[in-house]
């Protein structure tokens, strides 16, 4: 089907659930509610879009029985659309073959603003079809990767819960002020190691998802793995602050003296990342923040200013991460719909910066899905 005739949406996985629901239902009036929804679509040209958040979200639930109706479900639907995988598989992408278009454009096209990144990448990003072509009939299929789907689940509430603690409170301190602290002697070492998997315990059960289990033996897990990597700096080392540094892969030439710890642990995760996307392109490449600078990818910059809301939270959600990465596409989508709570973040995004905000799509919240068609338009 013709790109340039779609108008390119993403609805919320909770809605799309309850549409799935209706149209099944034994209700008469449920059902008609459910396929008017679909039809209305339908006469709009409006194609119901896809990545593999989504369909990750949509087939987590418990009730096997709920999966295998919302996947006959959404086999049905005539106008879909999917974020189209880097490798060009059939199979809807994600954000990491998002990431890897923008930085394809980035480093080999001429497009260096934000908005000339989006325009070159937006052509090639979507493929369009309709359900069948995506949600085929395979329960062994489908099986295996609603098991794939559930694992992330788990690794979600893990990242989501650890990525909230604030232990010691030492994020806006700099590398200056940093390097001004006393080192704790050795001998304190164990004793601080239990305080500090402790504290780590008590933010998890305080802040983090409810859903995370065995929270005890994550504050020991992680707090074991951070006090590893700072014994195998060795005693020696005149600066263990620059040696921490060059663990975590950031250039030296990124982190001044008026870097915040907060600042450090962004570019961490950024070169992580980078080495994540680097080893999907094709060919592979080594890639690292200087030639493609953190602030260079704006669907990155979207995700990673979201997250940063959605962890001074009170309580965080392993669904956050999920809500992240499709309020990404608000850049490249017509619309997008979005929860109560990202809905409100994305406002804040909006207003306090300008040239983010002017490249989103209209992105909207709505409790009753039959509302959504003309939301939409």
């Amino acid at each position: 089907m013709p790109l340039a005739t779609a108008k390119i949406v993403l609805i919320d996985t909770s809605t799309l659930g309850a549409v799935a629901r209706d149209y099944w239902s034994a209700d008469e009036s449920a059902r008609r509610k459910a396929r008017r929804f679909v039809a209305d679509l339908t006469d709009r040209g409006i194609f119901i879009a896809f990545s593999m958040t989504h369909v990750g979200e949509l087939l987590r639930h418990d009730n096997e029985r709920v999966v295998r109706r919302r996947l006959e479900f959404l086999s049905t639907l005539p106008l879909v659309a999917w974020l189209r995988p880097y490798d060009r598989n059939w199979f809807p992408g994600c954000t990491v073959d998002l990431f890897a278009r923008e930085i394809e454009a980035f480093l080999h096209g001429s497009a260096l603003s934000w908005r000339e990144l989006i325009g070159a990448v937006r052509p090639d990003l979507w493929e369009t079809g309709n359900g069948s072509e995506i949600f085929i009939q395979s329960d062994e299929f489908w099986s295996q990767i609603r098991e794939l789907c559930k694992e992330q689940q788990a690794t979600e509430f893990y990242v989501s819960s650890v990525a909230r603690t604030r232990v010691g409170g030492v994020g806006k301190l700099t590398m200056q002020e940093s390097r001004k602290l006393p080192l704790r002697p050795r001998e304190e070492w164990v004793e601080y190691g239990s305080r500090f998997a402790r504290e780590v315990h008590r933010q998890l059960v305080t802040h983090g998802d409810a859903r995370l289990p065995a929270k005890e033996q994550v504050a020991m897990d992680f707090s074991l793995r951070t006090f590893t990597r700072i014994l195998d700096i060795d005693p020696a080392t005149a600066d263990p602050v620059q040696a921490l540094i060059e663990r975590a892969g950031v250039p030296a030439e990124l982190v001044g003296p008026h870097t915040t710890v907060d600042e450090l642990g962004e570019l961490a995760i950024y070169v992580q990342q980078l080495r994540l996307i680097g080893d999907h392109l094709r060919p592979r490449r080594k890639l690292s923040p200087v030639d493609v600078p953190i602030t260079a990818l704006p669907a990155y910059v979207l995700e990673r200013r979201l997250c940063a809301r959605q962890q001074r939270a009170e309580h965080v959600s392993g669904s956050d991460l999920g809500d992240g990465h499709m309020a990404a596409l608000v850049l490249y989508a017509d619309a997008v719909q979005v929860d109560k709570r990202t809905h409100h973040h994305l406002e804040q995004l909006q207003r306090e910066d300008r040239a983010l905000g002017d490249l989103m799509s209209p992105f909207f919240k709505a409790s009753d899905y039959s509302q959504i068609p003309a939301l939409c338009c």
